[in-house]
């Protein structure tokens, strides 16, 4: 593997600890690893809830690596972000939403 998806794949567990830890919100990281739309959604969605600095750091290191690992063009634009078409699955407090 190379060092980019390594450190990636690290940031990517930080931010699914943080995300529960701070907001009690679940991340599937395996699609967001390979859901462009889905991961975009999620970092929308916790960018707009965050008021924790250290999570706010992550996703910022976080979307600046998927930019470089995702399909190119597709995580950067957001492609069908917000269409429903890959809408994200949220888990909070053992429910789905």
């Amino acid at each position: 593997m190379e060092p980019d998806y390594i450190e990636t794949a690290r940031l990517m567990a930080r931010f699914k600890q943080q995300v529960s830890q701070t907001l009690d919100m679940s991340v599937d990281l395996n699609v967001m690893a390979r859901d462009p739309r889905y991961a975009y959604q999620i970092l929308a969605d916790v960018e707009g809830r965050a008021r924790d600095a250290e999570l706010t750091a992550t996703l910022r290191q976080l979307r600046e690596r998927l930019g470089k690992v995702l399909p190119a063009g597709k995580f950067d634009q957001g492609e069908g972000a917000g269409t429903g078409g890959g809408r994200a699955r949220f888990i909070r407090s053992g429910r789905s939403d």
